[in-house]
């Protein structure tokens, strides 16, 4: 009797055992395979969750799940691919026995997308970028002269620094705002005019421009959501500032306009949601240039000095996702 009872309570252990024992392994696309993409087995049903593309197994041996016995595969809603099943798109589609048969290595009575399946955190929505760099501003000096364009040249290579903070409603797009300022100048003794003569005294000029805007996103994350690659666009103010003298002649410029950003950039991930980057962007002003006699309170006719709002900035940063 006694062991018939202990018989009994064995079968009943192994089968709850059997039934609630799951095994799961990493099967993202990438070498080696990463977490990206999760199957799990479970009772009588293989789940694959995660986002993105499966790994595409070449050898029956190398799926992890064969020889085992399953009549139900359910597919979270955000995987794209399915390596091995014939190269079908599952996403919104209808998927037959028979188009996926080869890869999962089994008969199976269903296979369906369940929307609600995948509720683990996909991708960062929150993006804080600090940079700093240089930055140089285009101009156009026709007609001045050599030590004039060398005096100019020097001002137009300055230092910049810039903030952005963006949310991303998809994996790849989002929206941000941005805040821009770069630092320039440059000093001479004598004083150099634009055609060439000098005049004694000294001449200095200082400038600052400041953007100020929104910001659109496009975000390239890799399969563990630490690399990424990143292209933005923005609109927004910008307002330029010049002040310095030319011997006692006070220079004091302040401009207001609309631009245009746009950046390009790779981040790399260093450390738990801590990444490092470097960016090539372009601050193009509406308003891009003044005449010459604003600056020193001269008569130059209509010739125009190329004090150009827009400028290109090369920089690096950390950034913080989560």
């Amino acid at each position: 009797m006694r062991k018939s009872i202990l018989v009994t309570v064995a079968t009943m252990l192994a089968l709850t055992f059997t039934k609630t024992t799951a095994q799961t392994w990493n099967i993202g696309y990438g070498n080696p395979l990463t977490d990206a993409v999760t199957a799990t087995l479970r009772n009588d049903t293989l789940y694959i969750d995660g986002y993105g593309r499966t790994a595409f197994f070449y050898k029956p041996s190398k799926i992890p799940w064969r020889g085992s016995s399953f009549k139900t595969v359910v597919i979270g809603s955000d995987i794209t691919y399915v390596g091995g099943a014939y190269n079908n798109q599952f996403v919104g589609k209808t998927i037959l026995r028979e188009q996926v048969v080869d890869y999962f290595k089994t008969p199976t009575d269903e296979i369906r997308i369940n929307n609600k399946m995948n509720t683990k955190k996909k991708y960062p929505r929150f993006r804080v970028a600090a940079n700093g760099g240089w930055g140089y501003r285009p101009t156009t000096m026709l007609g001045a002269s050599s030590d004039f364009k060398k005096y100019m040249r020097k001002l137009n290579f300055g230092f910049h620094y810039d903030v952005e903070l963006s949310y991303y409603y998809q994996r790849s797009l989002g929206v941000g705002l941005k805040y821009n300022e770069f630092l320039s100048g440059n000093e001479s003794a004598p004083a150099v005019h634009r055609d060439g003569s000098t005049e004694k005294g000294d001449m200095s000029d200082n400038i600052r421009t400041k953007y100020v805007g929104t910001m659109f996103n496009y975000r390239g994350l890799n399969s563990k959501n630490t690399n990424s690659f990143l292209m933005g666009l923005g609109f927004g103010y910008v307002n330029y500032q010049h002040k310095g003298f030319f011997v006692d002649k006070p220079v004091n410029i302040n401009k207001h306009s609309a631009g245009f950003y746009c950046s390009l950039g790779y981040d790399w991930g260093i450390y738990k949601g801590l990444a490092l980057g470097i960016q090539v962007s372009g601050l193009i002003g509406l308003v891009g240039f003044f005449k010459y006699s604003e600056m020193y309170n001269m008569s130059f006719g209509n010739q125009h000095a190329a004090q150009r709002i827009s400028r290109i900035d090369l920089s690096v940063g950390l950034r913080f996702n989560k």
